[in-house]
């Protein structure tokens, strides 16, 4: 069946532009904000404990609104992504932009960051939960829900990039009025996708009932939430590092960094159709432990970069970049794919992607509360960096998560024969 006539351009743009706005208010929260309140005095031990709290907090919120979304009658997405996007772009801007009188009290600055690093967090995942859930909700056909995660991957990309930039910048003022001006945009556009026709099936609202990771009576389906955990774990230390080594470790320039950063995630939005086109041939599961591998082979060599290696480490981001596209389309293909398809259980996909979302954030708030507080422990200091902080920088950096990652691979090759039984 032709795409074009199956989902129309205009929906399919309105409902992937979203991806834009929720990841270009996310990544600040991982990479810009720990440097931005370490120079307000904030030590990194405090904010990644901090972060480690808040990630927690709002990840046991996710599955709580995702059975709200599911209960929730009419046009149930909508009516809890609109105000959540208005909300998160608010907190944003006052989270990058804290009020002067402020700054010089270390107590304020403290509550300040923890506030609305909480209400970024949890707008972030309410927002996220009904964006996701959405795309099953569209339509049965596996297809069209595929091509659904690819356009809205390639507007969260876009947004990867452009938050990348603005980040190496510092123009976090320029960040949030983007941030704030597309949510606006969005709001208003999003009422084009009314008029799209989504299947019965998965419209009605569900009754009260208990419904948590235990009930699920797959055993595949815990096992790609462990998956999940692991990946997503991986995945954030480097995140939460970024700016420390591209500075610290490599002594790099901050426009270098941004080149960095932004043709890392250029490298993935590119790779998004082939990746498609490996899923179409080979499966989603097996297209992730590909994307897996290549992102272990060519990350490892991290290890082995000197002060300045601006040219090699930049050769190392398009290739992980290519990786993190696959790892992007994979994992939540397989989700749909899991999700049992008869009627009762489809109309509870936001809890499904609820649950998800909790395990994903909580592998981000155990990484935030291990890493940063780990390399305060090592020695490693932002504001006077020793070569032993820089050893161990070096290996939080790039050496754990491919340990992590290799522990992916054999738990999905686990996963992938199981499948085949």
């Amino acid at each position: 069946m032709n795409f074009v006539k199956t989902v129309k351009s205009v929906p399919l743009v309105s409902y992937s532009f979203v991806g834009f706005i929720l990841s270009i208010s996310a990544l600040p929260l991982y990479i810009a904000t720990p440097s931005i309140y370490a120079g307000l005095g904030q030590t990194i031990f405090v904010t990644g404990m901090m972060l480690m709290i808040i990630r927690l907090v709002d990840a046991f919120t996710d599955p709580i609104f995702g059975s709200l979304i599911d209960r929730t009658g009419g046009h149930r997405f909508l009516r809890w992504l609109n105000p959540s996007l208005i909300i998160l772009a608010s907190s944003v801007f006052f989270l990058f932009n804290p009020p002067e009188f402020l700054l010089n009290n270390s107590l304020f600055i403290f509550f300040w960051f923890f506030l609305f690093t909480l209400i970024v967090s949890i707008s972030n995942g309410i927002a996220n939960i009904a964006y996701q859930s959405w795309a099953f909700a569209w339509s049965s056909q596996a297809e069209i829900r595929n091509k659904l995660i690819s356009g809205r991957e390639v507007f969260v990309l876009i947004g990867l990039i452009v938050s990348s930039i603005l980040i190496a910048l510092e123009s976090f003022g320029l960040l949030s009025v983007i941030i704030f001006l597309s949510s606006i945009v969005a709001v208003i556009w999003l009422r084009l996708i009314k008029t799209v026709s989504i299947d019965t099936t998965f419209s009605t609202k569900v009754k009260k009932r208990n419904f948590n990771f235990f009930s699920f009576e797959s055993k595949r389906m815990k096992l790609f939430l462990v998956l999940c955990f692991f990946n997503t774990f991986a995945n954030s230390i480097p995140a939460l590092l970024f700016v420390f080594f591209f500075s610290d470790a490599l002594l790099l320039e901050k426009s270098e960094g941004g080149i960095l950063l932004s043709t890392y995630f250029l490298s993935a939005a590119i790779s998004i159709p082939l990746w498609r086109k490996t899923i179409s041939k080979i499966g989603n599961k097996q297209t992730w432990f590909a994307a897996l591998a290549l992102s272990i082979v060519f990350f490892i060599t991290v290890l082995f970069l000197e002060e300045g290696h601006f040219y090699p480490f930049l050769f190392v981001c398009v290739i992980t970049g290519v990786a993190l596209g696959g790892e992007l389309i994979s994992a939540p293909a397989v989700l749909n794919d899991l999700i049992p398809p008869n009627r009762n259980e489809t109309s509870v996909a936001s809890t499904y992607f609820g649950i998800w979302s909790l395990v994903n954030k909580i592998a981000i708030a155990l990484a935030s509360g291990f890493c940063l507080p780990l390399l305060g422990i090592m020695g490693y200091d932002p504001n006077l960096v020793t070569e032993a902080g820089q050893s161990s920088l070096m290996f939080m950096y790039a050496g754990a998560p491919c340990v992590i990652k290799l522990v992916c691979m054999i738990l999905l090759g686990y996963f992938i024969k199981k499948a085949n039984v």
